[in-house]
C-alpha cells in the first residue's frame, strides 16, 4: 500500500466520521448528535483511515440501528436536549450551530449574537455540556485514565488577568492546546462577553453610589 491509497483523519478534514462509526458498530448516534459508545459513553475522539482496501464491515450496535439511525439506544431520554442553554438541540439528533456555544466561541470569527450570550455562561472556550448530562457517561470507566490532565496555571487564571494578555503571552500560556486556535483577538473577544454583564453591573454601582 502506498501513501496515495489512504489518507487518515483526526478531527481535521471534512468527513462523516460519526455517522461511519455507527454504521460500523463503533457506537450510536444519540439524540445530542454524538457517537456514543457503550464502553467510553460520549468521551470519543474519532480516527478515520480512507483507504481503497475492501474491508469487511461490522454490524450496528444494534438491530435497530439502520431504522431508528438517532437515539437507537437514548430511549425516552431528553437529558441532553433539555440542558443546552442555547437551544441548539432543535430535534434529536438535529444541532443548529448558530446556535452552539461550541461554534460560537471558537469557529465563529465575527461577533457572538447578543441572544445567545447569556446562555454562554462561564465558558470562553467550547461547551460539552450535551456530552456531560448523558447518563451513558457512567459507562466510561475505560476512558478515565485518558483524559488529559489540566494545567494549574490555565486553572488559575482570572478573566481580568486574560484582558491583559499580548501575543507574547498567549502563545507561551497556551502552547499545545487547542485554545490556540482562537488566537488572542478571538480569546479576548469571548472574555469581553464574559465580563461585559460584570462590568455593567459595575458601573451601575459607581453611579447609585454603592
Amino acid at each position: 500500500m502506498t501513501a496515495r491509497d489512504y489518507r487518515y483523519y483526526v478531527d481535521t478534514g471534512p468527513i462523516l466520521e460519526r455517522s461511519w462509526a455507527s454504521k460500523a458498530g463503533v457506537g450510536f448516534t444519540g439524540k445530542n448528535a454524538m457517537l456514543i459508545s457503550r464502553g467510553f459513553g460520549n468521551w470519543l475522539l474519532l480516527a478515520a483511515i480512507v483507504t481503497r482496501l475492501e474491508i469487511e464491515a461490522d454490524a450496528p450496535v444494534s438491530r435497530q440501528a439502520e431504522a431508528v439511525p438517532v437515539g437507537t439506544l437514548c430511549g425516552r431520554c431528553t437529558q441532553c436536549l433539555d440542558a443546552c442553554p442555547t437551544g441548539a438541540l432543535t430535534a434529536p439528533g438535529v444541532l443548529d450551530a448558530r446556535r452552539c456555544i461550541y461554534y460560537q466561541t471558537i469557529e465563529n470569527k465575527g461577533v457572538i449574537p447578543q441572544e445567545l450570550r447569556r446562555g454562554i455562561g462561564n465558558r470562553i472556550y467550547g461547551c460539552d455540556i450535551c456530552a456531560e448530562v448523558c447518563p451513558w457517561n457512567r459507562f466510561a470507566v475505560k476512558a478515565k485514565s485518558g483524559l488529559l490532565a489540566s494545567r494549574d496555571q490555565l486553572a488559575q487564571l482570572e478573566l481580568r488577568e486574560l484582558l491583559e494578555f499580548n501575543p507574547e503571552r498567549f502563545a507561551a500560556v497556551f502552547k499545545g492546546t487547542p485554545v490556540k486556535r482562537l488566537k488572542l483577538r478571538g480569546l479576548l473577544r469571548n472574555v469581553c462577553v464574559l465580563l461585559w454583564p460584570i462590568l455593567a453591573r459595575e458601573i451601575a454601582c459607581l453611579h447609585c453610589g454603592n
